[in-house]
Protein backbone atom coordinates (compact mmCIF):
# COMPACT_ATOMS: atom_id res chain seq x y z
CA UNK A 1 0.00 0.00 0.00
CA UNK A 2 1.13 3.56 -0.66
CA UNK A 3 0.26 6.83 1.00
CA UNK A 4 -2.71 6.94 3.35
CA UNK A 5 -4.00 3.40 2.74
CA UNK A 6 -4.13 3.68 -1.06
CA UNK A 7 -2.52 1.20 -3.38
CA UNK A 8 -0.65 2.48 -6.44
CA UNK A 9 -3.58 1.97 -8.82
CA UNK A 10 -5.94 3.85 -6.53
CA UNK A 11 -3.48 6.72 -6.24
CA UNK A 12 -3.10 6.91 -10.01
CA UNK A 13 -6.88 6.83 -10.45
CA UNK A 14 -7.31 9.55 -7.85
CA UNK A 15 -4.74 11.82 -9.51
CA UNK A 16 -6.28 11.26 -12.95
CA UNK A 17 -9.74 12.02 -11.59
CA UNK A 18 -8.50 15.24 -9.96
CA UNK A 19 -6.86 16.37 -13.20
CA UNK A 20 -10.05 15.69 -15.16
CA UNK A 21 -12.06 17.59 -12.59
CA UNK A 22 -9.65 20.53 -12.59
CA UNK A 23 -10.16 20.80 -16.35
CA UNK A 24 -13.90 20.18 -16.61
CA UNK A 25 -15.43 21.08 -13.21
CA UNK A 26 -17.78 18.13 -13.80
CA UNK A 27 -18.11 14.92 -11.75
CA UNK A 28 -15.90 12.23 -13.26
CA UNK A 29 -17.35 8.82 -14.10
CA UNK A 30 -15.68 5.43 -14.13
CA UNK A 31 -15.92 5.09 -17.91
CA UNK A 32 -13.61 8.04 -18.54
CA UNK A 33 -11.00 6.72 -16.15
CA UNK A 34 -11.30 3.12 -17.36
CA UNK A 35 -10.33 4.12 -20.90
CA UNK A 36 -7.17 5.76 -19.58
CA UNK A 37 -6.27 2.90 -17.24
CA UNK A 38 -7.03 0.11 -19.74
CA UNK A 39 -9.12 -1.73 -17.15
CA UNK A 40 -12.83 -2.44 -16.94
CA UNK A 41 -15.34 0.13 -15.72
CA UNK A 42 -16.36 -2.34 -13.02
CA UNK A 43 -12.80 -2.46 -11.67
CA UNK A 44 -12.61 1.33 -11.67
CA UNK A 45 -16.01 1.61 -9.93
CA UNK A 46 -14.78 -0.68 -7.17
CA UNK A 47 -11.61 1.36 -6.71
CA UNK A 48 -13.54 4.63 -6.69
CA UNK A 49 -15.92 3.23 -4.09
CA UNK A 50 -12.93 2.40 -1.89
CA UNK A 51 -11.48 5.89 -2.40
CA UNK A 52 -14.84 7.32 -1.39
CA UNK A 53 -14.79 5.13 1.72
CA UNK A 54 -11.30 6.47 2.53
CA UNK A 55 -12.58 10.05 2.29
CA UNK A 56 -10.90 11.12 -0.95
CA UNK A 57 -14.03 11.34 -3.12
CA UNK A 58 -17.70 12.21 -2.85
CA UNK A 59 -20.60 11.54 -5.17
CA UNK A 60 -22.65 14.75 -5.36
CA UNK A 61 -25.84 12.91 -6.31
CA UNK A 62 -26.99 9.40 -7.17
CA UNK A 63 -25.70 8.03 -10.48
CA UNK A 64 -23.30 10.98 -10.87
CA UNK A 65 -19.57 10.68 -11.17
CA UNK A 66 -17.34 11.61 -8.26
CA UNK A 67 -15.47 14.75 -7.25
CA UNK A 68 -12.39 15.19 -5.05
CA UNK A 69 -12.56 16.19 -1.40
CA UNK A 70 -10.20 18.54 0.41
CA UNK A 71 -8.31 15.45 1.59
CA UNK A 72 -7.82 14.42 -2.04
CA UNK A 73 -6.46 17.81 -3.09
CA UNK A 74 -4.09 17.79 -0.13
CA UNK A 75 -2.76 14.35 -1.11
CA UNK A 76 -2.47 15.40 -4.76
CA UNK A 77 -0.49 18.51 -3.85
CA UNK A 78 1.84 16.61 -1.52
CA UNK A 79 2.57 14.01 -4.22
CA UNK A 80 2.91 16.55 -7.04
CA UNK A 81 6.18 16.54 -8.93
CA UNK A 82 7.28 20.16 -9.16
CA UNK A 83 8.09 21.35 -12.67
CA UNK A 84 9.49 24.69 -13.87
CA UNK A 85 7.07 27.18 -15.38
CA UNK A 86 6.43 26.53 -19.07
CA UNK A 87 8.11 29.03 -21.37
CA UNK A 88 4.77 30.10 -22.90
CA UNK A 89 3.68 31.43 -19.49
CA UNK A 90 7.03 33.07 -18.78
CA UNK A 91 6.70 35.18 -21.93
CA UNK A 92 3.51 36.74 -20.63
CA UNK A 93 5.17 37.64 -17.36
CA UNK A 94 8.16 39.60 -18.60
CA UNK A 95 8.03 42.46 -16.15
CA UNK A 96 9.31 45.99 -15.87
CA UNK A 97 11.22 47.13 -12.83
CA UNK A 98 9.09 45.63 -10.07
CA UNK A 99 10.54 47.95 -7.47
CA UNK A 100 8.01 50.46 -8.84
CA UNK A 101 4.61 50.11 -7.19
CA UNK A 102 2.59 50.65 -10.38
CA UNK A 103 4.72 48.13 -12.27
CA UNK A 104 4.10 45.53 -9.58
CA UNK A 105 0.35 46.19 -9.78
CA UNK A 106 0.44 45.77 -13.58
CA UNK A 107 2.40 42.56 -13.07
CA UNK A 108 -0.30 41.29 -10.68
CA UNK A 109 -2.95 41.91 -13.34
CA UNK A 110 -0.97 39.84 -15.86
CA UNK A 111 -0.58 37.13 -13.26
CA UNK A 112 -4.36 37.04 -12.65
CA UNK A 113 -4.94 36.54 -16.38
CA UNK A 114 -2.34 33.76 -16.59
CA UNK A 115 -3.42 31.90 -13.46
CA UNK A 116 -7.21 32.44 -13.76
CA UNK A 117 -7.23 33.29 -10.05
CA UNK A 118 -7.54 36.36 -7.89
CA UNK A 119 -4.15 37.89 -7.09
CA UNK A 120 -3.15 40.06 -4.18
CA UNK A 121 0.01 42.00 -3.44
CA UNK A 122 0.69 43.20 0.09
CA UNK A 123 3.08 46.14 0.04
CA UNK A 124 2.91 46.06 3.83
CA UNK A 125 0.63 44.39 6.36
CA UNK A 126 -2.00 47.12 5.92
CA UNK A 127 -1.48 48.12 2.28
CA UNK A 128 -2.98 45.55 -0.08
CA UNK A 129 -3.76 45.60 -3.80
CA UNK A 130 -5.94 42.90 -5.32
CA UNK A 131 -7.12 42.10 -8.83
CA UNK A 132 -8.84 39.30 -10.73
CA UNK A 133 -11.76 38.87 -8.33
CA UNK A 134 -14.00 38.11 -11.31
CA UNK A 135 -11.92 34.95 -11.78
CA UNK A 136 -13.19 33.75 -8.41
CA UNK A 137 -16.84 34.58 -8.97
CA UNK A 138 -16.84 33.00 -12.44
CA UNK A 139 -15.87 29.56 -11.12
CA UNK A 140 -18.76 27.07 -11.48
CA UNK A 141 -18.42 25.78 -7.90
CA UNK A 142 -19.04 29.31 -6.64
CA UNK A 143 -22.27 29.86 -8.61
CA UNK A 144 -24.68 28.82 -5.84
CA UNK A 145 -26.05 31.64 -3.63
CA UNK A 146 -24.49 30.18 -0.47
CA UNK A 147 -21.10 29.91 -2.14
CA UNK A 148 -21.36 33.45 -3.53
CA UNK A 149 -21.90 34.64 0.04
CA UNK A 150 -18.92 32.63 1.28
CA UNK A 151 -16.61 34.00 -1.41
CA UNK A 152 -17.87 37.54 -0.82
CA UNK A 153 -16.89 37.12 2.82
CA UNK A 154 -13.43 35.94 1.72
CA UNK A 155 -13.03 39.15 -0.29
CA UNK A 156 -14.31 41.29 2.58
CA UNK A 157 -11.77 39.72 4.97
CA UNK A 158 -8.84 39.75 2.55
CA UNK A 159 -6.96 42.66 4.11
CA UNK A 160 -7.66 41.50 7.67
CA UNK A 161 -6.26 38.03 6.95
CA UNK A 162 -3.16 39.44 5.26
CA UNK A 163 -2.60 41.68 8.27
CA UNK A 164 -2.66 38.58 10.50
CA UNK A 165 -0.31 36.41 8.40
CA UNK A 166 1.95 39.00 6.76
CA UNK A 167 5.01 38.44 8.95
CA UNK A 168 4.75 34.64 8.75
CA UNK A 169 5.09 34.40 4.95
CA UNK A 170 8.55 33.96 3.49
CA UNK A 171 8.89 30.84 1.35
CA UNK A 172 6.28 29.51 -1.08
CA UNK A 173 3.27 28.15 0.81
CA UNK A 174 0.20 26.24 -0.40
CA UNK A 175 -2.81 26.28 1.92
CA UNK A 176 -5.84 24.21 0.96
CA UNK A 177 -9.38 24.26 2.31
CA UNK A 178 -9.53 24.24 6.09
CA UNK A 179 -5.80 25.10 6.24
CA UNK A 180 -6.44 28.27 4.23
CA UNK A 181 -7.01 31.35 6.42
CA UNK A 182 -8.85 33.07 3.57
CA UNK A 183 -11.67 30.52 3.38
CA UNK A 184 -12.43 26.80 3.58
CA UNK A 185 -13.62 26.60 -0.03
CA UNK A 186 -10.42 27.99 -1.54
CA UNK A 187 -6.72 27.38 -2.05
CA UNK A 188 -4.10 30.08 -1.69
CA UNK A 189 -0.54 29.88 -3.04
CA UNK A 190 1.64 32.68 -1.75
CA UNK A 191 5.18 33.78 -1.03
CA UNK A 192 7.07 36.61 0.56
CA UNK A 193 9.78 38.69 -1.10
CA UNK A 194 11.83 41.80 -0.42
CA UNK A 195 11.93 45.06 -2.38
CA UNK A 196 14.28 47.78 -1.14
CA UNK A 197 14.63 45.91 2.16
CA UNK A 198 10.85 46.03 2.64
CA UNK A 199 8.89 42.76 2.95
CA UNK A 200 6.05 42.13 0.50
CA UNK A 201 3.68 39.20 -0.05
CA UNK A 202 2.10 38.04 -3.32
CA UNK A 203 -0.52 35.33 -3.60
CA UNK A 204 -2.96 33.50 -5.87
CA UNK A 205 -6.42 32.80 -4.46
CA UNK A 206 -8.72 30.37 -6.25
CA UNK A 207 -10.95 27.34 -5.82
CA UNK A 208 -9.50 24.10 -4.50
CA UNK A 209 -10.08 22.93 -8.09
CA UNK A 210 -7.16 24.96 -9.42
CA UNK A 211 -4.25 24.03 -11.66
CA UNK A 212 -1.71 23.31 -8.92
CA UNK A 213 1.11 22.39 -11.27
CA UNK A 214 0.94 25.65 -13.20
CA UNK A 215 0.09 27.96 -10.32
CA UNK A 216 2.78 26.66 -7.96
CA UNK A 217 5.26 27.03 -10.82
CA UNK A 218 4.03 30.60 -11.36
CA UNK A 219 4.65 31.59 -7.74
CA UNK A 220 8.03 29.83 -7.68
CA UNK A 221 8.99 31.64 -10.90
CA UNK A 222 7.94 34.97 -9.41
CA UNK A 223 9.90 34.21 -6.25
CA UNK A 224 13.00 33.62 -8.38
CA UNK A 225 12.48 36.84 -10.35
CA UNK A 226 12.05 38.93 -7.21
CA UNK A 227 14.88 37.43 -5.19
Amino acid sequence: MTRKNMNSRQQELLHNLIEYYITTAMPVGSGVLASDQHVSSATVRNELAELEHLGYLVQPYTSAGRIPTEKAYQEYFEALERKPLAAKFQKGLVAKDLTERDHLKDFAKKLAETSATAVFVAFSNNDVFHTGLSNLFSQPEFSQPEMITNISQVVDRLEDVIFEIFKTINEVQVQIGSDNPFGNDCTVILTGFMINNTPHVIGLLGPMRMDYQKNIALIEYIKEQLT
